[in-house]
């Protein structure tokens, strides 16, 4: 498809974003705070500004970081570790191992 140029009738980007209430601004500000904390390998506090944090060692204190932990830990152990095992089991004998998904 193409891009269509809309008439001078129509109102501008800058207009519609003028039309956003001070509310909903801080209720979008919240779930960009909420989704960077989340994402994110380091919390805004955890590295301290450095350039290169893992080479000062200041090892990753996010969101993400703790829900990759997390899920290590299910697998290594926990409650996923059963079917991880099977899995395991399954790619050392050679099988597939795009099936491999544990």
């Amino acid at each position: 498809s193409e891009c269509q140029l809309k008439d001078e009738s129509s109102p501008s980007v800058q207009a519609a974003i003028e039309k956003i209430s001070a509310d909903e601004i801080a209720r979008l500000r919240g779930g960009m705070k909420y989704a960077s904390d989340l994402y994110s390998f380091w919390s805004k506090e955890g590295y301290g500004g450095s350039e290169f944090p893992l080479r000062d060692n200041i090892f990753p204190n996010g969101g993400a970081s703790k829900a990759i932990v997390k899920l290590l830990a299910q697998r290594a152990g926990g409650s996923r570790w059963p079917d991880c095992k099977v899995e395991l089991e399954g790619r050392v004998k050679r099988q597939d191992a795009k099936k491999f998904e544990c």
